[in-house]
């Protein structure tokens, strides 16, 4: 399962590119878009569920960036014990 939390109204990027992708290497895909804020957003999906591993990207940031908006992969790891895997584009 693919799961994208959308902020405003942009959808997935590089939507189409991702799919054939994934369509391409896999055979059982689901990809669910959620709306909001992201941590909140992944947490509410990710608490119910169980044998999962998240990945996340991350970009580089500094500590201004850090200071004005948090990382939606820190909440997340706060809050739930599982496994993630942040990687960086």
């Amino acid at each position: 399962t693919v799961i994208y939390v959308e902020e405003g109204k942009n959808g997935i990027p590089f939507e189409k590119s991702m799919k054939d992708f994934l369509y391409s290497h896999f055979e059982n895909i689901t990809i669910k878009l959620l709306k909001g804020e992201p941590s909140s957003a992944l947490m509410d999906e990710l608490m119910p569920r169980k044998n999962v591993l998240v990945t996340l990207g991350a970009f580089g940031r500094n500590r201004a960036s850090r200071f004005f908006r948090h990382s939606n992969a820190e909440g997340v790891l706060q809050v739930i014990n599982i496994p993630v895997f942040i990687t960086h584009p």
